[in-house]
């Protein structure tokens, strides 16, 4: 290398460092001037609101009055010291492991993030540290987007500058959302574990920190399984960053997570539902995130008038229903009340102003304005001349055929034919307008057929409706009152509809608009001219009908349009009308739609409740004068008779006259009818009209059939398992629970290559015949077109499924029907049925089906039928020796693919019946009893062998509804249910027992000796434990005997012998006699109660078992829990002299001759020892209470009954729930049934056991005793 190379290296080596240095100073200018606006952003945030916590999200109605709130925060704030250090390692273990070592981001959580998110283009990753989620928090916007994870970032900055890193744990633990609206440590701790959050265990803490990522997926009530493995994880995390030690661990992991019963949200109710899915909506919130707290949320509901709306519901429901109003209703009917659904719209803007959805919003959240879709009778029928108007060139004054029609008769695609007066001499003809005013079924039904009903659902769709069913012609296409309101809305609205909302808008908690509502224009379905004059008419209907007593009667103020309707036997009645400024729509209805009885009462339902509610809030929003007559339609006098124009409307129209309001083209097509009519040999309007139909649709052919070859996708021999029977279960005097039936289905076999040579003919002579199925049947048909083709191609040997499980009534009329001579049949299927429906549900269980039918192209073990496995109870516990022998069928096909033989190789086999120890009788008398509890359950048990005689849960289930398949949507409604239908409260439900726990304090006092039924105790009104006193006030009295104190329920007297007795005596009494400890009871999921002794008080609240533990205890409060199978159990042995038997409840197992297979033998657990003299005190002291005491509601005649009241309180004490109970047995003298009642109370209810769980025991033993017990299915079914 030369000297002149040499140079020039290095100049060049120096313009590359130079141009390096540049830019790196260029890349450095540009990421700070990218970065500053959000650098600035970030410190625009007060860190003042770190500490201010917003409770709950609040929602107003239109006039800023709070209509509800939602996840309501009982948030208590705790300090430093009162955090666990193990509950601030589990969040550092789970949420943010580097916490302490990096300054608010951690880069490698970024980086990775980043990667993801770059890989996925889309920000689903934040790698947010514990101090970003605080920042984002502060922020109060939650969407995830680059620019707002750049402002948190420096956000985080910025605390982790001002904060140290325990006050930022501190606020984060203060501030995070644990689920089920618990914010903060605190909350969360209380309110899934009932106690502090300083008193949480290992177990616990890690189980809280673990969930935080997605409360809803882990819940620790919903999914306590993946929970549970959420908290396994965070334990293994902890012990591999050294927080915790392998034992403390391996202790944690084998403890299981127990929660306590969930308290219900406050300020629930049908428009709050509503307004809680569409705020999710709108701030476009995924199934995992919950709505951030501190909203506020601006609605459209008026209060005023929602609550005038639920008064009108609740008088005039108790006026159609005046049994229920008294409290007195026939057996089963409380089951299924009469309803309404109100819905009051703005006609303007759509604005939800009413929605009342059914009776009672915490008895029934199903909202029968939006999610029944019923029958609804003429009130489509404004909407179906509209579409005529347009469509078809009718008009008002358009005569149509109203004579008779079958219905039943006609097909789908037929064209009835309006009629033509002049051609069908005889028949009654309607003016439009008359047709709509008479409500005239068949009228209606010619011109939907001419329509076409495809048409029809088109522009239901088309309107934003839900596709409808393709419902019998001139009948109502099924809606809901949501989408028939709207749609009268859209009436009065020229024309144009609104999508109802509830939200106008949306602020967070830094005042910043996240949703401000826009009122548009809406969707045009309709020519205003044409909404404009069916508005006329209705107004000019309603006047002249149900409008003088909508005025004089409930003083509705405004001019109205409406339509009332009647489904098919009065089963729904509706009344939909409007004023120039409300749109409202009224439903009436049962659940289960039956006839509205008496049919007075069902035609004058909807239009009184309608005219009550309007004439209470219309004059809130009254517009003066009438409906503004459009421009461009002129006011006409016709003869109803004919339809000819007699001239311009005037004042009032003459005799048999009528005003209509016509377009000018309208005018003269009638004044070309006129002069046609007077032509003879002329078709009239009505043989053009269909000339211009024909053209307009044309025709449509199909392709000449051509045979095809042997499909390759159908094999020659195809052989299905037949899934095994399932044996029965009865009770113990042989009434049957759950049982096989055979069912018959509607098939349809496919046609022969000879009638439909290819896919497409095939299909559609199918599909000619499924619309008659369909009219048959009168219901829709769950067949799609991806089925059917999928069976053509792969499964054309087996028929088409049409419809399952055919009624009695349908299987006898099939023969003489249509549907014979076009190729259908019926098809036996055995299928699992539980007769009694709800009776002793949750024992028997339910069933899952583990294997449908397939459609698609044939694999070995594919089923002929549908497979199932016991899903819970019984059917559960016992499904391998109730599932019987499978069998298997071979079918042959031709070269074609369809049936040539069918074998069956082995019959499928029933299994063994399981005879249980219930007696139908006494299981009558216990639902019977127990029909007037909400929340609640009875047992009864025979005292000489500890066999289950009755046991009865409510709320309760019906298990034919999981056959064939439980939807998903049905399961969800089960598991969100606030009265948990799923769970029996028999043995799956603790609760403190109260006063009948004062059997085992005497119980426990005979044992130490200290029991002396003379000796009296003085009651001052008050009892003092060291530095605590009881306020008894009731308990002022001279001295009291222990016949005295048990019957009367004496606290003193059993907080004295109590204390005498002693800690340790009253402890091990009560394991004794079966507390605290599973029975044994056979079907999994017992819980155990609880009764505390040192040990666990030292554990659960960090200190010893003092008296006031024992005093509390003595009278089953404090932390003693029970269920009624344990109360029951206890009772049965006090009444044998001490015997403690295992609850019996399966008797045997039988083969299918009826021959025992096994026995289950009645189990003794303990023998303990007792006075028999002492037993009998005790005994007469329980008499005493039912004869004289708090127990008097359970006597029964001619038969002595020894009982115990008792009252409990759960909850918190600003807002306890009460649960009465009542145990016992009878006879006295003689002892042969044992019992325990328990109804759980509401929180705004005042229960007592000598009031509301006395009763039930009356009345239950009152059946049993007096031999007139209703039967199973009259009570239950």
């Amino acid at each position: 290398m030369n000297i002149h190379d040499l140079h020039f290296t290095r100049s060049a080596g120096r313009m590359l460092l130079a141009g390096m240095v540049l830019a790196t100073l260029t890349v450095i200018l540009a990421l700070v001037f990218f970065l500053k606006p959000y650098y600035l952003r970030a410190q625009a945030y007060d860190l003042n609101k770190l500490s201010d916590y917003k409770v709950a999200s609040i929602f107003y109605d239109r006039k800023a009055a709070e209509i509800g709130r939602l996840f309501v925060e009982d948030r208590v704030l705790l300090k430093h010291d009162e955090i666990p250090e193990t509950m601030r390692q589990a969040v550092v273990a789970m949420e943010d492991r580097r916490f302490y070592s990096h300054w608010g981001v951690d880069l490698k959580g970024v980086a990775r993030a980043f990667y993801h998110n770059l890989r996925h283009w889309r920000c689903s990753q934040g790698g947010s540290t514990v101090t970003q989620q605080i920042a984002k928090h502060l922020i109060g916007r939650f969407e995830r987007t680059f620019d707002r994870k750049l402002v948190e970032a420096f956000l985080a900055l910025r605390i982790e500058y001002h904060y140290s890193k325990t006050e930022i744990l501190d606020l984060y633990l203060n501030r995070i959302y644990f689920g089920k609206g618990y914010f903060g440590l605190e909350a969360a701790a209380t309110g899934y574990f009932g106690k502090h959050a300083r008193d949480l265990s290992v177990s616990e803490c890690a189980a809280l920190a673990a969930i935080i990522k997605a409360p809803n997926t882990y819940s620790l009530r919903k999914n306590i399984e993946a929970a549970t493995k959420r908290r396994d994880y965070a334990l293994m995390l902890m012990m591999e960053q050294g927080m915790l030690a392998p034992e403390v661990v391996g202790k944690a992991l084998a403890s299981p997570l127990r929660t306590i019963p969930e308290v219900p949200v406050r300020g629930q109710g049908y428009f709050m539902a509503l307004a809680i899915k569409e705020l999710r909506q709108l701030l476009d919130l995924g199934e995992e995130e919950d709505i951030p707290q501190g909203l506020t949320v601006q609605t459209t509901l008026d209060v005023g008038m929602q609550r005038a709306a639920e008064s009108v519901a609740r008088q005039q429901l108790n006026k159609l229903n005046p049994n229920r109003a008294s409290g007195a209703s026939p057996l089963g009917a409380e089951a299924d009340e009469l309803q309404t659904a109100i819905l009051a719209l703005e006609m303007q803007t759509g604005a939800v102003r009413v929605l009342v959805g059914g009776r009672d919003f915490d008895k029934s959240p199903f909202d029968r304005a939006r999610m029944a879709r019923r029958e609804n009778g003429a009130v489509l029928q404004p909407l179906i001349y509209s579409l005529a108007y347009e469509r078809l060139h009718l008009s008002p004054v358009s005569l149509i055929n109203a004579s008779y029609l079958d219905e039943t008769a006609v097909k789908r695609d037929d064209k009835l034919g309006l009629g033509d007066p002049a051609r069908d001499l005889g028949k009654p003809f309607l003016m439009i307008q008359d047709a709509l005013a008479l409500g005239n079924v068949s009228a209606a039904a010619r011109v939907k057929t001419e329509l076409g009903l495809d048409l029809v659902d088109q522009w239901l769709e088309g309107a934003g409706i839900a596709r409808s069913s393709r419902d019998r012609p001139g009948l109502s296409t099924d809606l809901t009152l949501y989408e028939l309101t709207s749609l009268y809305q859209m009436l009065g609205n020229a024309g144009s509809r609104i999508e109802p909302y509830c939200i106008e808008s949306v602020r967070n908690h830094n005042d910043e608009t996240l949703y401000q509502s826009k009122r548009g224009e809406g969707k045009a379905l309709l020519d205003p001219l044409t909404a404009g004059q069916m508005t006329l008419s209705l107004e000019s209907i309603t006047r002249d009908g149900v409008g003088a007593r909508l005025s004089s009667e409930f003083g509705v103020p405004a001019p109205v349009a409406g339509m009332n309707g009647f489904s098919s036997g009065y089963r729904d009645a509706w009344y939909v009308g409007f004023t120039p400024t409300l749109a409202c729509g009224v439903w009436v209805g049962y659940d289960k739609s039956r006839p509205i009885e008496p049919r007075a009462a069902a035609v004058s339902s909807a239009v009184s409740i309608w005219g009550d509610v309007m004439g209470k809030i219309s004059e809130k929003s009254a517009a003066p004068g009438g409906f503004p007559v459009p421009k461009g339609l002129g006011k006409v006098e016709v003869d109803r008779n004919t339809g000819e124009i007699q001239g311009q409307g005037f004042m009032t129209p003459g005799p048999g006259h009528a005003f209509v309001y016509l377009r000018p083209e309208q005018i003269t097509v009638a004044q070309k009818r006129e002069a046609a009519q007077q032509e003879p040999g002329s078709q009239g309007w009505t043989g053009w009209l269909s000339t211009l139909v024909s053209s307009a649709t044309g025709t449509n052919s199909s392709p000449a059939p051509n045979r095809q070859d042997a499909p390759r996708d159908i094999p020659p021999l195809v052989t299905y398992r037949m899934p095994a029977l399932r044996g029965d279960i009865v009770t113990g005097d042989g009434k049957v629970l759950a049982t096989n039936t055979q069912s018959q289905d509607l098939v349809l076999p496919w046609p022969s290559i000879e009638t439909a040579g290819n896919e497409e003919a095939a299909l559609n002579w199918i599909h000619n015949r499924l619309g008659l199925a369909k009219e048959w049947l009168k219901r829709d048909l769950e067949v799609s077109e991806e089925e059917l083709r999928s069976l053509y191609r792969f499964q054309r040997f087996h028929p088409v499924v049409v419809a399952q499980n055919l009624t009695a009534t349908e299987v006898s009329d099939f023969p003489k029907s249509v549907l014979v001579q076009n190729g259908f049949a019926l098809q036996g299927v055995p299928r699992r049925v539980y007769p009694e429906g709800t009776v002793l549900a949750h024992a028997v269980g339910y069933l899952q089906r583990s294997q449908a039918r397939n459609s698609k192209a044939y694999m070995a073990g594919d089923v002929i039928y549908a497979d199932y496995r016991g899903g819970a109870g019984l059917e559960g516990y016992f499904d391998s020796e109730l599932r019987g022998q499978e069998g298997e069928l071979t079918i042959e096909t031709t070269p074609e693919g369809f049936t040539r033989k069918a074998i069956v190789v082995s019959p499928a086999v029933k299994g063994n019946t399981l005879r249980l120890t219930i007696d139908s009788r006494i299981q009558s008398a216990a639902e019977y009893a127990l029909k007037e509890v909400k929340s609640g359950a009875a047992i009864v048990m025979d005292v000489h062998n500890g066999d289950i005689l009755a046991m009865a849960s409510r709320p309760s289930f019906n298990p034919n509804e999981f056959l064939p398949f439980l939807t998903s949507e049905k399961w969800q409604n089960f598991n969100q249910d606030p009265g948990k239908p799923l769970v029996d409260r028999v043995y799956r439900q603790y609760n403190p027992p109260g006063s009948i726990f004062k059997v085992v304090t005497t119980l426990a006092a005979m044992r130490a000796g200290v029991f002396d039924p003379a000796q009296t105790v003085r009651c001052p009104g008050y009892f003092d434990v060291g530095e605590m006193r009881y306020e008894l006030p009731r308990e002022v009295s001279s001295p009291v005997s222990f016949r005295t104190a048990i019957s009367r329920s004496y606290n003193t007297y059993f907080f004295t012998i109590g204390l005498k007795a002693g800690r340790d005596a009253l402890v091990e009494a009560a394991r004794d006699w079966g507390i605290g400890q599973p029975t044994g009871f056979i079907l999994p999921g017992e819980l155990s109660g609880v009764m505390p002794d040192d040990a666990y008080v030292r554990k659960t609240h960090n200190r010893v078992m003092g008296p006031g533990d024992v005093t509390n205890a003595s009278i089953g409060q404090g932390d003693v829990l029970v269920t009624p199978i344990q109360m029951a159990s206890l009772m049965s042995a006090v009444a044998n002299g001490g015997t403690l038997y295992r609850p019996h409840l399966v008797r045997q197992l039988e083969d299918r001759s009826g021959k025992p297979t096994k026995l289950f033998q009645p189990e003794i657990i303990r023998k303990i020892p007792i006075d028999p003299e002492q037993l009998k005190i005790l005994t007469n002291g329980l008499v005493a209470a039912t004869e004289e005491g708090t127990a008097q509601a359970a006597r029964v005649a001619g038969v002595r009954v020894a009982s115990k009241t008792g009252t409990a309180q759960v909850g918190a004490k600003s807002r306890p729930r009460q649960i009465a109970w009542l145990v016992g047995f009878l006879p006295a003298n003689a002892p042969q049934y044992a019992f325990a009642v328990m109804v759980e109370g509401d929180w705004s209810e005042d229960l007592h056991g000598g009031e509301d769980a006395a009763p039930v025991a009356g009345r239950l033993f009152g059946q049993v005793y007096a031999g007139a017990a209703s039967t199973l299915t009259q009570t239950n079914r």
